[in-house]
């Protein structure tokens, strides 16, 4: 099965539902992440799958992830790699957090943030590398995406959790 770039929504519980009505509908966080997954898919040439608001219990919903194969005779879904990302607006460090608990399932984690919030005053891009978490800068306006830092891909921190995401996503996915 050789598929092409789709997106996969996944029908989770909307946390946005508990927020006050006035803060409920301030969307630039989700406007901010949708933006980064369509010029990264124009910018990407290798097929793949995309899922957003992709939650698995325990371990928080991440906004996008990427699962693509691992070389390019990996035909088969179950051997492809999971790339979470985490977009934030302003809080760096809670960004850090979230997308180091993604590391249990996906084999590489990334925070994406807002170019105008580039961080490197005080050495904190160190503190992503040493937890091995991306960080990458993305501006709306230019659809530029500054690649600060990748991690390699690696195996998922659990192995039976990175078990448990890919089914949640292979099951998502239409055979047809």
């Amino acid at each position: 099965m050789k598929p092409k770039t789709t997106t996969l929504k996944f029908n989770n519980y909307n946390p946005r539902k508990n927020l006050p009505l006035h803060l409920k509908r301030k969307r630039g966080e989700s406007n901010f992440a949708h933006s980064f997954q369509r010029e990264l898919c124009s910018q990407e040439r290798n097929k793949g799958i995309w899922g957003k608001e992709f939650a698995l219990s325990g371990f928080g919903i991440a906004d996008l992830i990427w699962l693509s194969p691992k070389n390019k005779n990996s035909k088969s879904l179950e051997k492809w790699s999971i790339t979470a990302f985490e977009t934030k607006l302003k809080d760096w460090r809670r960004a850090l957090t979230q997308a180091f608990r993604y590391t249990y399932y996906a084999n590489r984690s990334i925070v994406v943030m807002p170019y105008e919030q580039y961080i490197n005053k005080n050495g904190e891009v160190e503190l992503f590398k040493k937890s091995n978490i991306g960080l990458w800068y993305y501006n709306v306006r230019n659809g530029m995406i500054k690649k600060v830092f990748t991690p390699r891909y690696k195996k998922a921190s659990h192995k039976e959790i990175h078990r448990k995401a890919k089914s949640l996503i292979l099951g998502n996915i239409d055979p047809s």
